[in-house]
């Protein structure tokens, strides 16, 4: 098999026992004595049943409920809209649902109930599995609750820290009312999935909706419109004889009431949503033009016509009925009332415990045949006789009921007859005059006659039942589902033209199969059973193994390992609710080149594995009443068989999947079909051939279609046509859909049909390409019909996009002659990018394929993948092709457009703690990028930090990025003594954990990328965890991401960055890959700054730009000298300080630098340095013009800081070196904004001109006035003008703005103003009085000086938000 994988706990608590849903059309409703057997004994049995009565709750086409299975959100969506009466539907958008689905009616009614929305990117998610969360919020909405803010109650679970904030509410309110409850061991479990069980009892516990009025029927006559139709929402009920519904939709039950006695009942086109419910007796209902549901009928005596144009899916008997008619009944239950009871047409299904009491053939008569597809039934003839040898126990055994087949009925697929011994019985059986021994599946075509006998124990005497049916097996379609594709209705699988699908793969470990990681296995299974509602014949098996998978050989080894083996298949097929499974062993007993194990003896262990594959899938069959298939993908030649017992193995198997592909690839240096049909050398003939000479039935043999090509190149000129010229093999096996799309007339191939080997090729003189097309695999289709075959199969599903191949196969099996395909193709239409246009770094075009097309696009020439974005700056030149799967026409749009060069970055670095809006706003004009900072890394996945203001400030943000749409958002994950990194980057499964919650929050705060902030890998800071792996692990981390982003990214036509931050020096560059890490990353920050700070003894500069030791110059040399590109590396400034004491001079005129000083751990912010740092105080404002750093000194307090003229120049410094930009940490220390105007305008060029002149304006104080006298509580403030920071004193002291004045007494109030360029200060005084002291005289002087405590301890203005 051709594979190239790639990619690879649900349980609600019992509270939280939520729901069953519709996922079939079908419905299954009854009173309980017909309850599936699924139920029985289940711990929601009553409940279950009684849902059922009442149309809540619907079943499987197979009788079943499946009450642990979990739901997806379209179900339970189904579900609440049932129990709520929600009835009224809303147009819906969203792009993963058409009308037509019963998904989309769903979501139609709960859009209308308001409890639904959608995603961001407009779509609804319809079979994502529901987890308990998301069904909490669902409820609480459906149910208009009013939600509190108080989450103290979730603090009792010990994973209260893992429920979403979005749903913390709901859950909490729920919890309160009662509702829910947790798990024995204390957990709440947020994220787990829901069972159909389950959510039936959770439901259950919610106010009971008023529903809908009864209508009632209660008069003969005609109801309903001549056209169209009409809907009564709730129950229907007809309460007279002589009436005719037409034309109705009901949108709950429809009932027979028991007054009506006798009479005839008419349904003409009517659709009942719920039970039609026959209470009545002696009725006469007539059914024309309607497909119904679920039908009960519970009053003794009636008559049912069930018209040609009409049909039931589910029909449960209670008592006696005739049924005439030629209608379709997929399944009857004939439950002990209904002995006897007869079809005119025998139903598909038919169980129950009277099941071998009915009369087929006509209504009243006996006898009968009828079609089915297989599945679980009852039926046959019976006699009884025997007897013992004198006047002991008489006792007559009742005829075994048998169930698995039925009698007269046609199978397409195998069965698997059972049947029950009654007590004091033993039974035995035959089966064409052989005996026959229960649980062996019967697979072979031809005609059965099965004869089970039951024997008393005590009495001897028999009864017998005997059942003819046939095997007929149907011709297969087979197509394999790859498992590292997200299935779902955005990527759907056209299944109605399917008998198979084979889901590849699981692999085999230790013996056992187990998933392939990354693969989607829980989803893509949930959506593939759902296709059952379209196709309820469709079979879905796994696929085990595949090419290079190792395993095989040592499971099939010895007894103990082949019993491993086989138990988790049976273990795997019940996880899934599977129809059986495929083995994929390529091949048994070689080692394909030393890639797997291979040994002598896998030939006969082979058949051992087989066969006890075979016997545990049929005991499970007869638990569950149904027939498992066991099927093998086969090497297509000679020297598979070398390797197989063929003649043993062959009766255990439904089919052997032979890989007519692959006849020839690059391992071949010469043109050849790969595929052919026919051939002297090789082909599918003759490998058809060679089994049916190895006594393998014909119907057994499915031949195999490639969905790829093969390719050669330099193809040296021969004679005639193109096929066994010299070339050179490539490993390039392109999908059909890119083989048409790229090799065609636009881009100089010719397409040539070998009428002798029926197949195509594609050649351009030097390139070939071998390929099946719609005309090929019509040849394979009529080839299968003409030799009886078993069917087709091909690899793989999602290598055709257009349709085209498996609707030729399709159409071919059918047996409907090929037509050339001449449909024209409209030129693609490039969404977004206009002739000439000029677009960013980053750029992704974006184009649709037209249904039943490909496409395949070419930049510059060289191939381009769709999604890809462009960063290289330059001119561009993009065409697209599109091509007909069928007609194989093309069409090319071909637009001219330019890559600008990448603009300077202007990074903020911008805290989640402080709660950001209008009132405390953001400059994003002056910005590029926002890093929002911090989510940490918990259990591997990035998380939240308590107290922050996550959702608010992302909206705030989100709106800036709206009026600034150059604005890119992103989230900074760690920072400094962030632990967490080291053990999600340990293993690739920790990895993926991380990456896919990295990529969810994305997705959930519409973010432009991720930022890492590891600090640092391989080495610990403070108490984080470090290990010698980090430097390897780092590289895959980011690997990881940058894939998952870009395939994020190729989905949204978007392009997300990925950043991190970086240490400045060697020692961080001795614990990374920086050569790898720099393949992945848009920039790297560079934390230029904290270069020096209370760990040094001497004071020094922190951020200084140039320097002989550590600077930001030389942290950009040091990474440019190892690889890394200058447009790559952004350099930090520091909205903050270091601070030193007690610094030692060796004269007057010593400015502290460089001198040995108290290191301190004070780092004040650029506000602090404004406001307490300045002349007032007695500090001075130094220029280090060879650092190009300023400092401040006092005599003894030294600080090392940026301001506007050093980020101004490092704005310059970008430009001239050609960096990717500058970043600043953190946005909120300076609120005057000047140190981000000073390095916007550095990066934009614009010279620094300091302004050493203005004086800030007095500040106008509110609240209070000089003289005045007021009440206690009084809370003073003032504005501070842009561009200026302010402190004030009261009485002397440090006063924060807005505090309230409580104590009676007098004050001084002295604001002082500091203009944050010029350091000039402005000083504004105000004298007043709280009442219940005596006021001084104005201007008098206080009894004593105020004292003024050192400026370091004067804060600057202190914002309303908690700063942490």
């Amino acid at each position: 098999m051709k594979a190239l994988q790639k990619r690879l706990e649900w349980k609600w608590f019992i509270c939280f026992v939520c729901a069953a849903i519709i996922v079939s059309s079908y419905a299954f409703a009854g009173q309980a004595s017909a309850s599936s057997s699924d139920t029985r004994g289940h711990w929601a049995e009553q409940l279950l049943t009684n849902w059922q009565e009442q149309g809540l709750l619907k079943g499987y086409p197979d009788g079943s409920m499946k009450p642990d299975k979990p739901l997806t959100r379209a179900e339970l969506m189904a579900l609440i809209n049932r129990y709520f009466h929600f009835t009224d539907e809303k147009p819906v958008t969203f792009t993963d649902l058409t009308a037509g689905q019963w998904q989309y009616a769903e979501a139609a009614k709960a859009l209308q109930a308001g409890y639904i929305t959608g995603y961001q990117d407009g779509t609804i998610h319809p079979d994502q599995l529901v987890a308990r969360e998301e069904a909490a919020v669902m409820l609480a909405k459906a149910l208009k609750a009013e939600l509190g803010s108080n989450f103290d109650i979730l603090s009792r679970f010990k994973d209260a820290d893992t429920i979403a904030a979005w749903s913390r509410q709901a859950i909490a309110y729920l919890i309160q009312q009662g509702k829910l409850g947790g798990y024995e061991d204390g957990t709440l479990r947020p994220k787990s999935s829901l069972t159909r069980a389950e959510g039936a009892v959770l439901i259950s516990r919610l106010p009971v909706p008023s529903a809908p009025t009864d209508t009632t029927y209660g008069k003969a006559g005609t109801y309903g419109p001549a056209t169209g139709t009409e809907t009564v929402n709730g129950n229907a009920v007809i309460s007279a004889p002589g009436i005719t519904l037409q034309n109705l939709v009901i949108r709950g039950n429809l009932i027979l009431d028991k007054g009506i006695s006798s009479g005839k009942i008419i349904l003409k086109n009517v659709k009942v949503e719920g039970t039609l419910i026959v209470k009545a007796a002696g009725v006469e209902l007539e059914i024309s033009g309607s497909s119904l549901g679920s039908v009960v009928i519970d009053g003794q005596g009636n008559i049912l016509q069930l018209g040609s144009d009409s049909s039931i899916s589910s029909l449960v008997l209670n008592a006696l009925t005739k049924v005439f008619g030629t209608g379709k009944i997929l399944k009857a239950t004939i439950n002990e009332g209904a002995k006897g009871s007869s079809f005119q047409t025998a139903p598909g299904i038919v169980d129950g415990p009277q099941a071998g009491s009915i009369k087929t053939g006509t209504a009243g008569g006996s006898g009968g045949s009828g079609g089915s597809s297989g599945g679980s039934s009852s039926g046959g003839g019976s006699g009884s006789g025997g007897g013992n040898s004198g006047g002991g126990d008489t006792t007559q055994p009742q005829a075994p009921t048998v169930t698995g087949v039925s009698n007269g009925t046609v199978y397409h697929s195998g069965v698997l007859p059972n049947w029950n011994d009654a007590a004091d019985t033993t039974s035995s059986a035959t089966l064409n005059g052989a005996a026959y021994v229960k649980g062996n599946g019967i697979i072979e075509a031809g005609t059965y006659t099965l004869v089970v006998s039951a024997i008393h124990k005590t009495s001897g005497k028999k009864a017998s039942t005997t059942v003819n049916f046939t095997m007929d097996p149907e011709v297969k379609l087979i197509g394999y589902v790859a498992g590292w594709k997200d299935w779902s209705q955005s990527q759907p699988v056209d299944a109605a033209k399917l008998t198979h699908i084979n889901y590849a793969f699981t692999h085999i470990k230790d013996h056992k199969i187990i998933p392939i990681e990354d693969q989607n296995d829980d989803a893509n299974y949930a959506y593939l059973q759902s296709l059952k509602s379209q196709n309820p014949n469709l079979k879905i098996l796994n696929s085990v193994g595949g090419w290079g998978a190792d395993g095989f050989s040592d499971a099939a080894l010895t007894a103990e390992s082949r019993e491993i083996f086989a138990n988790s298949i049976i273990e795997y097929v019940k996880k899934y609710d599977l129809d059986g499974i495929d083995l994929d062993w390529e091949y048994p007993s070689q080692d394909a080149g030393g890639i797997v194990t291979g040994r002598p003896e896998d030939k006969e262990n082979f058949t051992r594995v087989l066969k006890l594959i075979r016997e545990k899938l049929n005991a499970l069959g007869l638990e569950e009443n149904k027939y498992y298939e066991l099927t093998i993908a086969a090497g297509a030649g000679w020297g598979y068989l070398d390797g197989v017992e063929i003649g043993n193995i062959t009766p255990l198997l439904d089919n052997i999947n032979v890989m007519t592909y692959d006849f020839a690839g690059g391992w071949v240096q010469n043109t050849a079909h790969h595929t052919h049909l026919f051939g002297p050398v090789i082909s599918t003939d003759l490998c058809v051939k060679v089994l049916l000479d190895n006594k393998v039935p014909a119907h057994k043999i499915v031949i195999g279609a490639a969905f790829y090509s093969h390719k050669w190149t330099d193809v040296e000129q021969g004679e005639g046509k193109a096929v066994g010229w010299k070339a050179k093999g490539s490993g390039d096996t392109p999908s059909y859909s890119a083989t048409i799309a790229t090799y065609n007339e636009e881009t100089g191939y010719t397409r040539y049909w070998d009428e002798d080997s029926k197949a195509p090729y594609l050649f351009d003189g030097s390139t070939f390409l071998s390929y099946d097309d719609p005309e090929s695999l019509h040849e394979k289709a009529q080839y299968v019909l003409d030799h009886k075959l078993g069917g087709a199969m091909f690899w793989e599903y999602s290598q055709d996009t257009t349709g085209a191949l498996l609707t030729a196969l399709s159409d071919g099996l059918q047996g409907k002659p090929f037509v050339k395909d001449t449909t024209d193709v409209v030129a693609p239409d490039i969404t977004n990018v206009t002739e000439g246009g000029e677009y960013e770094y980053g750029f992704i075009p974006s184009w649709n394929d037209a249904p039943g097309t490909a496409s395949a696009a070419f930049l510059n020439e060289f191939v381009y993948e769709k999604g890809t974005a462009i960063k290289a700056a330059g001119s561009y030149t993009l065409t697209v092709i599109a091509a007909h799967g069928a007609s194989l026409k093309t069409a090319k749009t071909t637009v001219h457009f330019t890559v600008k060069d990448k603009e300077p970055k202007v990074i903020a670095y911008v805290p989640g703690w402080v709660a950001w809006s209008d009132a405390k706003p953001i400059d994003a004009s002056k910005l590029t990028h926002i890093n929002y900072a911090f989510t940490h890394i918990k259990d591997n996945k990035i998380v939240p930090i308590d107290g922050q203001y996550d959702d608010a400030n992302y909206a705030y943000l989100q709106n800036l990025r709206e009026q600034n749409p150059h604005l890119k958002i992103l989230n900074s994950v760690g920072g400094w003594a962030a632990d967490g990194f080291s053990d999600a980057a340990y293993t690739k499964e920790s990895r993926k954990v991380f990456a896919d919650s990295i990529i969810e929050y994305v997705k959930k705060y519409d973010l432009d990328g991720i930022d890492l902030d590891w600090e640092y890998p391989t080495q610990p800071a403070g108490d984080t965890k470090a290990r010698p792996e980090d430097k390897q692990n780092f590289s895959l981390l980011l690997k990881l991401l940058r894939e998952k982003l870009d395939r994020l990214g190729a989905e949204e036509h978007r392009y997300y960055e990925l950043a991190i931050a970086a240490g400045a020096t060697q020692s961080y560059l001795n614990g990374v890959e920086i050569g790898e890490v720099v393949k992945y990353v848009d920039n790297i920050n560079l934390m230029t700054y904290d270069f020096a700070g209370g760990w040094n003894s001497t004071a020094e500069h922190h951020a200084n730009l140039y320097g002989s030791g550590l600077s930001a110059d030389a942290s950009v040399k040091l990474y440019m000298k190892n690889g890394v590109p200058a447009d790559k590396l952004v350099i930090g400034a520091a909205f903050y300080g270091h601070k030193w004491t007690d610094v030692v001079t060796v004269d007057p005129e010593d400015t502290g630098l460089g001198r040995n000083a108290k290191g301190s751990g004070d780092t004040p912010t650029y506000n602090d340095i404004l406001a307490n740092y300045n002349a007032q105080n007695g500090f001075v404002r130094y220029w280090d013009e060879a650092a190009q750093a300023p400092y401040l000194f006092d005599g003894s307090t030294w600080i090392s800081y940026d301001d506007p003229q050093s980020v101004a120049a490092k704005g310059q410094y970008v430009l001239d070196k050609g960096l990717g930009g500058a970043m600043f940490w953190e946005y909120s220390q300076d609120g005057s904004g000047s140190l981000l105007a000073a390095l916007a305008s550095g990066i934009q060029g614009i010279p620094y001109a300091g302004d050493l002149t203005t004086i800030p304006a007095e500040p106008i104080i509110d609240q209070v006035a000089d003289g005045g006298a007021y009440d206690s509580g009084i809370a003073p403030t003032w504005t501070n003008e842009p561009g200026t920071a302010s402190r004030a004193l009261l009485n002397g002291k440090a006063y924060v703005k807005g505090t309230p004045i409580t104590e009676p007494g007098s004050y001084t109030l002295t604001v002082i103003v500091v203009h944050d360029t010029s350091a000039k200060i402005t000083v504004k005084t105000v004298q007043f009085t709280i009442k219940g002291a005596v006021p001084p005289a104005l201007n008098s002087e206080p009894e004593e000086a105020p004292v003024v405590e050192d400026p370091a301890d004067i804060p600057a203005e202190v914002p309303e938000e908690a700063v942490l």
